[in-house]
């Protein structure tokens, strides 16, 4: 198999599972940047994420 140094990784999944450990650990062992789309959304949204979600209406307000 060709393996291309520009290969990406993308973890789906459920929120708590662990996309973001699991991901980590990965681009640590392979020595790749780690980008969580969470951390994307925070400083796109100007908010924290939850705010954002509650902002979005997909989390009910707390």
């Amino acid at each position: 198999m060709n393996r291309s140094t520009n290969s990406k990784i993308v973890l789906i999944g459920y929120r708590g599972v662990g996309k973001t450990t699991l991901g980590k650990a990965l681009a640590d062992t392979l020595k790749r940047p780690f980008i969580d789309t969470d951390d994307l959304i925070v400083q796109a949204a100007n908010a924290p994420y939850r705010k954002f979600l509650i902002m979005k209406g997909n989390l009910a307000s707390a």
